[in-house]
């Protein structure tokens, strides 16, 4: 019984902690910067897209309605070597851990298979987190961001841009941060759980 109930919450960990994971990639929203001006504004940007904003007329009334949407960045975007390796692992963590589901179906009868379980799910934690190095990216800091552009910085001065130099975390990254506590209380709950074998008839 105890061991059937193992699989079931580890079970429940992988799925939200997958689906946080993808979550967190789908947003534009890892990192934002605050522009300046009487109207403090927030300009977002997400591992593969960026949030812009768009006006649209309505031609009923002729109201105009901004509305925020997500673009991809376009192509020969200037990427670092941190902003590219977010991206690699923000593909690896959610199949890793969707992957650790196989080992998890066997858990509840094997112990070595819950211990592996564990192992995965560790990993996927970890890859999780390196999709942080986002923050670390030219794409956070103001003076190397390729959006604001360098001749934007000379000609009007980075406080009339922007209120801050380095970038603030962004919902994407938080929720990607929920992902990596799911996973990794989901492969320390597999590793310390003794699991009892169930004999052969």
């Amino acid at each position: 019984m105890k061991t059937d109930i193992l699989g079931i919450v580890m079970g429940v960990f992988v799925f939200l902690g997958t689906a946080f994971s993808i979550g967190s990639v789908s947003w534009c929203e890892t990192a934002k910067f605050t522009l300046a001006g009487p109207k403090a504004r927030k300009i977002n940007f997400g591992l593969w897209k960026y949030n812009s904003y768009q006006f649209i007329t309505n031609v009923n009334t002729g109201e105009i309605w901004q509305v925020e949407t997500c673009n991809s960045y376009p192509d020969g975007t200037e990427k670092d070597s941190h902003w590219k390796a977010a991206q690699a692992f923000s593909i690896i963590a959610p199949i890793w851990g969707a992957f650790a589901f196989c080992p998890i179906l066997a858990a509840s009868k094997s112990p070595i298979m819950a211990k592996i379980s564990g192992v995965l799910l560790l990993l996927a934690c970890l890859f999780q987190g390196l999709t942080l190095l986002f923050l670390k990216s030219n794409l956070c800091n103001a003076r190397t961001n390729p959006f604001f552009g360098s001749s934007i910085l000379q000609s009007t001065g980075l406080v009339s841009l922007t209120t801050e130099e380095q970038c603030e975390v962004g919902r994407s990254a938080i929720v990607g941060i929920v992902a990596m506590c799911l996973w990794f209380l989901g492969g320390i709950l597999a590793i310390v759980t003794p699991v009892e074998p169930v004999p052969d008839y």
